[in-house]
């Protein structure tokens, strides 16, 4: 439950802890807010082992993850629009037939390490 301040109104009061990064001076980019979750045991099991096998810290690993989801839901959303003539042009690019490339190539007809005998 949160606090409330005594000389207003119940209004809720957020502490925000303010604690400087290693090495770093202190800023607005430095401010730490708590965030609190309730995991399953066998899901929060799987995320300690991911992360002592990253030899990272549980939350260190955890806010690493959530931040590289949330960057990667924003920009699947991101939407760019093209007049009609630039998104003709775009698309011909898209369907034209790729350039040859003698690596490419070379790649693609090796054997994966995997399947070799």
């Amino acid at each position: 439950m949160a606090k409330t301040n005594e000389t207003t109104s119940p209004v809720p009061v957020t502490r925000v802890r303010k604690r400087p990064s290693r090495g770093a001076k202190s800023g607005p980019n430095t401010t730490t807010r708590a965030v609190k979750l309730r995991v399953k045991e066998v899901a929060r099991d799987l995320i300690g082992a991911a992360a002592q096998g990253e030899h990272r810290s549980l939350s260190d690993f955890m806010i690493a993850a959530a931040r590289e989801a949330a960057v990667d839901s924003t920009l699947s959303r991101t939407v760019f629009e093209l007049d009609p003539a630039r998104s003709a042009a775009f698309l011909a690019k898209l369907d034209a037939p790729s350039a040859e490339n003698a690596q490419l190539r070379t790649t693609m007809l090796t054997l994966s390490p995997w399947k070799m005998k």
